[in-house]
């Protein structure tokens, strides 16, 4: 699964408001939605997940991205996981997880332990939000 491009992606609308282009989510996202239309070009997108990724982008919650589409819910979300998979796959290096972990490890100099909690977080059933420190940190 790719986290950071799924997290680029459900925040477009709000990353794209503030329009920082200093900001490296900024950048990041340009570089997302780049490689996005070069897969379509290419044929290793299909309109359906074009769709999809545009009603996930929508700030849109799951349940009614799978109502505008005909599609349950779980199908949706299982779509978006799977294109934003791809997406990471070409991308590489930072956009996958092992990548992204591995840069948070060395930037902000993280224990085994806290790589071990960074990876359990993005890959958990709560990965799409924020994460809290604990009082004992």
């Amino acid at each position: 699964m790719s986290w950071i491009v799924q997290h680029l992606l459900r925040n477009r609308l709000h990353i794209k408001a503030t329009a920082d282009i200093d900001s490296d989510e900024f950048n990041n996202l340009l570089l997302v939605e780049k490689k996005i239309s070069e897969l379509y070009d290419k044929g290793l997108l299909s309109d359906r997940d074009i769709e999809v990724l545009d009603s996930a982008t929508d700030g849109k919650s799951l349940k009614r991205m799978g109502g505008d589409l005909k599609s349950s819910r779980i199908t949706v979300s299982r779509s978006l996981i799977e294109i934003c998979d791809r997406v990471s796959y070409f991308l590489g290096g930072y956009f996958t997880d092992d990548g992204f972990i591995d840069q948070m490890a060395y930037y902000y100099k993280l224990s085994p332990t806290e790589v071990e909690k960074l990876r359990q977080h993005i890959t958990g059933k709560f990965k799409h939000k924020l994460m809290k420190r604990s009082r004992n940190q």
